[in-house]
């Protein structure tokens, strides 16, 4: 009998590290153990290995420790999304400075005419320029970082969905913060009856994508980067507001037509769960503002049929009265669908509507 040693799987070895550097740090403090978890996350996002972090995060996930879970999915959302970058100086007598690059998203909601065609990138170049000032006129960044905004309007559909592939897209954020050719997939023409219900406005979601090149040692951070939230201090809110006026009015002259709903810019993912949250009740309004003048029916007599539909995945809604029933419409999920499930709730109770067909079978 020939006797041959057995070779563990090297993706299975970078999970079973990944675990136990993230089970091995116990403080808030950045310890030897988290330096070294944050560079395996980096390595592997890097060279493409998301599978090892999703494994580890699974197990984690099944054993019940949200706390480890939690630190790799905080590198691994750093890793693909800011890189530390070398800046050259202007001066020959200067020395090259660390500075870090960390990209954004500044989600949109638009409402056109049915028969509108939304263009895949800002209109004019004066415009793009206009909104990049505008972060610096209205306080949500310092004199001295540097901003890259891109002219593109993506989908959803179009932005990378793993941490490697939103990694190679920072590479070409860095290579347009540094006024090289950059390579981005363009944005993707919308499906032809993409409209969110049968009223003549059709609602899209879009997505402005940014990078901010902060220097570690003077800059501030961005507004958007702080442990406050927007809506906890007056003074972040009151700029932040301030900001969303100017792009509405800039967007509105290149585009007419169009009602522009700007959320304010964020960090990567959070930005995507707020974006989701700005449709989600934007929807809800144009659509309950539609049947109730379609349907002539008072809130107390309309009955709302919600049912969960896990293939989107989201809540389904249908307004109806006993003589009208209206176009369905999604109520889609970012986070937790019974969390979600509340929100909708909440939201439709705002609106004085109170008979509420609850359908949970398929949850």
């Amino acid at each position: 009998m020939t006797l041959t040693k057995h070779k563990k799987n090297p993706r299975q070895n970078e999970t079973e590290r990944l675990i136990t550097l993230a089970q091995a740090t116990q403080s808030d403090d950045f310890s030897p153990q988290e330096g070294r978890l944050a560079d395996l996350v980096s390595r592997l996002i890097a060279r493409g290995s998301d599978r090892s972090i999703e494994r580890a995060l699974d197990y984690l996930g099944v054993h019940g420790d949200l706390e480890a879970a939690a630190r790799i999915l905080f590198w691994a959302e750093d890793a693909a999304s800011t890189m530390d970058i070398i800046v050259s100086p202007d001066k020959v007598s200067s020395d090259p400075t660390i500075a870090e690059l960390t990209c954004f998203l500044v989600p949109l909601v638009f409402i056109t005419p049915s028969s509108f065609t939304l263009p895949l990138n800002i209109p004019l170049t004066e415009t793009l320029n206009q909104l990049a000032q505008s972060f610096r006129q209205h306080h949500l960044i310092d004199a001295l970082p540097t901003l890259i905004l891109l002219p593109h309007l993506y989908r959803l559909q179009d932005l990378p969905s793993t941490w490697s592939a939103r990694y190679q897209w920072l590479q070409q954020l860095l290579a347009a913060a540094s006024s090289q050719p950059y390579h981005l997939p363009p944005p993707s023409l919308e499906p032809e009856n993409s409209s969110t219900s049968e009223h003549s406005a059709t609602i899209h979601l879009r997505f402005l994508l940014g990078a901010v090149v902060l220097d570690s040692e003077v800059s501030h951070r961005p507004l958007w980067d702080q442990d406050i939230p927007w809506e906890e201090s007056d003074t972040m809110y009151s700029h932040g507001s301030a900001w969303q006026d100017t792009v509405i009015a800039l967007l509105q002259q290149v585009l007419p037509d169009t009602i522009v709903l700007p959320d304010l810019p964020d960090l990567w993912s959070d930005a995507l769960t707020s974006s989701l949250n700005l449709w989600n009740h934007v929807v809800l309004d144009t659509t309950w503002d539609w049947f109730c003048r379609e349907s002539a029916a008072p809130p107390e007599a309309v009955v709302a049929d919600v049912r969960w539909v896990p293939e989107e995945p989201a809540w389904s809604v249908t307004f109806a009265t006993p003589f009208y029933r209206g176009p369905t419409w999604l109520w889609m999920c970012p986070d937790d669908p019974v969390q979600e499930r509340h929100q909708l709730l909440d939201a439709l109770h705002d609106h004085n509507i109170s008979r509420i067909q609850l359908d949970m079978r398929d949850l």
